[in-house]
């Protein structure tokens, strides 16, 4: 199936049975290859949609889309040709995912899902008194795959719940990327 003909299904499929929005604010978690150490972006947050096909009373399966971005501060530095700067490690990630939606009892649902992904993750230098960014110091990029599960409590399509997400990348110095997030969405 060609990519417009699965955006085609993801409008289409939307319209009879219905979306879900949502934001992700929370932590993630990056596991550096070889060395054991770890690294938390704190403020990390992501955006979806989902296009949501009822399979039965009680479970939904979803396409879904995600977009996240984290940052963290490593210092400030003289950078030469330019003068006093902030380096940042960026943290952006697209992921398409697959999602199964349970209800058990009314107001509670419990999900699960896998997909795929693309990150990035670099170290950006910025202007230390404006801010403005001034160049790339490193930049990786690699395909990953992600597994993750959660709850929301949802009244009147208004979902307030929590999630975790479990990914590996194929990069040269990043081993994978966990996320603990808090979730607001809504259903229409």
């Amino acid at each position: 199936m060609g990519v417009g003909r699965f955006i085609l299904l993801l409008v289409t499929g939307g319209v009879v049975f219905g979306w879900e929005v949502g934001i992700k604010i929370g932590n993630a978690y990056i596991d550096w290859k070889g060395t054991g150490e770890r690294t938390t972006l704190h403020g990390f947050v992501s955006f979806y949609l989902d296009v949501d096909y009822p399979a039965s009373p009680f479970v939904v399966l979803s396409p879904s889309l995600e977009l996240g971005f984290g940052r963290r501060s490593v210092g400030e530095f003289f950078c030469p040709g330019w003068g006093p700067c902030r380096l940042d490690l960026t943290y952006t990630t697209l992921e398409l995912n697959g999602k199964a939606k349970f209800r058990p009892v009314p107001y509670l649902d419990l999900y699960g899902g896998a997909g795929i992904s693309y990150s990035r993750f670099g170290i950006d230098a910025y202007d230390l008194p404006t801010g403005v960014g001034i160049g790339t110091i490193t930049d990786e990029r690699g395909a990953g795959f992600q597994a993750f599960g959660g709850f929301q409590v949802r009244i009147r399509g208004v979902g307030i719940g929590g999630e975790y997400r479990i990914k590996r990348v194929d990069t040269e110095s990043v081993e994978g990327v966990d996320t603990l997030t808090f979730v607001i969405s809504y259903r229409f």
